[in-house]
């Protein structure tokens, strides 16, 4: 589409991490820049760095990291979009109905998020529930909220192939990311066997988990495990995080 893209990530980002300036900020240049920060010490030199790729357009991908957001965006002079990939609010809610304990009716995730929605220059959404969810909770933000599927939409030839038959040669079916509640992990787990009766020979590759979180990420495989019949279990690949060049 003509555009050129980089990322600045705190992905791996823990304020109280102790490391010298030079083991706090990374940069890969893959087909793109990626400006990886790991601990406070480096987080004037990420965005020092930022900053010299000269943005056009700030992209906000979580709540918490508005703040840093918005103050690239000041310093170029240019909007501040912010994308909602998970609905802290629906998910606060959901936990409550859930929960056998009492969970607070706000978190730092739902307040970050909040500010951000209100002071974006524009909000893009996923789906069509997390619209209607904004629209009741936020309706004066519907003038700047843009529906925006993920992928499958983006243009007619992704549609047609989206709506052509199965073929069992088209390659496995791949989840990347960490394994969490609100990405639908528990979900996918119950599907999988599912699918495996209805697309005999379908693969899965599931690569991601919780490399800050072994135990965690521990208890999801076996969760993972234990959803499998033996006969499918051989069709299930967990290669586990991958490299940043992966």
């Amino acid at each position: 589409a003509g555009l050129r893209c980089s990322v600045l990530s705190l992905d791996d980002y823990r304020p109280s991490r102790s490391l010298p300036v030079e083991r706090s900020f990374e940069r890969h240049d893959l087909d793109f820049p990626v400006l990886r920060v790991k601990a406070r010490a480096g987080l004037d030199a990420a965005l020092h760095a930022a900053n010299q790729l000269k943005p056009t357009l700030v992209h906000a991908h979580h709540g918490m990291l508005w703040e840093i957001s918005q103050s690239l965006a000041n310093a170029a002079t240019v909007p501040a979009l912010k994308t909602v990939h998970v609905l802290h609010g629906a998910a606060l809610q959901l936990r409550q109905q859930r929960s056998s304990r009492t969970i607070p009716d706000s978190n730092a995730s739902l307040l970050a998020q909040t500010r951000a929605l209100r002071e974006a220059s524009l909000v893009l959404v996923p789906s069509t529930a997390c619209l209607r969810w904004i629209e009741q909770s936020f309706p004066e933000l519907r003038p700047k909220t843009l529906l925006t599927p993920l992928a499958i939409d983006d243009s007619e030839a992704a549609r047609r192939a989206a709506a052509s038959p199965h073929r069992p040669d088209t390659g496995p079916v791949v989840y990347l990311g960490r394994f969490a509640d609100v990405k639908g992990c528990g979900e996918w787990w119950q599907a999988i066997p599912m699918l495996c009766e209805t697309h005999p020979g379908t693969r899965f590759v599931i690569a991601g988990g919780l490399p800050d979180n072994p135990r965690g990420e521990r208890r999801w495989l076996k969760r993972l495990r234990d959803s499998l019949p033996p006969a499918t279990s051989e069709r299930v690949l967990t290669p586990g995080w991958l490299d940043p060049d992966a």
